[in-house]
């Protein structure tokens, strides 16, 4: 069974962007958003697709990036566990 986990980083990624959500375009519409993340999550967590490999930051190790418009979803695998780095806005500068 494949699964996921987010880092401190990407949890805090997702409460700002849920706050964010519900106060520019209310609680239903933060909550599908939210369910749509979740739903590219497991399918990543299940390798029904793979994103393109970029170096962030000052990694040496190449991670996944996969878009949520107008999000991107940055992580790695360790083990069977995919691990979510970073949850980050596309118009943002680079990690």
């Amino acid at each position: 069974m494949s699964s996921y986990k987010l880092t401190r980083k990407a949890e805090a990624d997702l409460e700002a962007l849920t706050s964010f959500s519900i106060d520019r375009f209310g609680p239903d519409a933060a909550a599908r958003f939210v369910d749509i993340l979740e739903r590219q999550l497991e399918a990543l967590a299940r390798h029904e697709y793979e994103g393109p490999q970029t170096v962030i930051g000052s990694r040496t190790r190449p991670v996944g990036r996969w878009p949520v418009p107008p999000y991107w979803l940055y992580y790695d695998r360790i083990g069977g566990t995919l691990r979510v780095l970073r949850i980050y806005h596309g118009a943002r500068g680079p990690l």
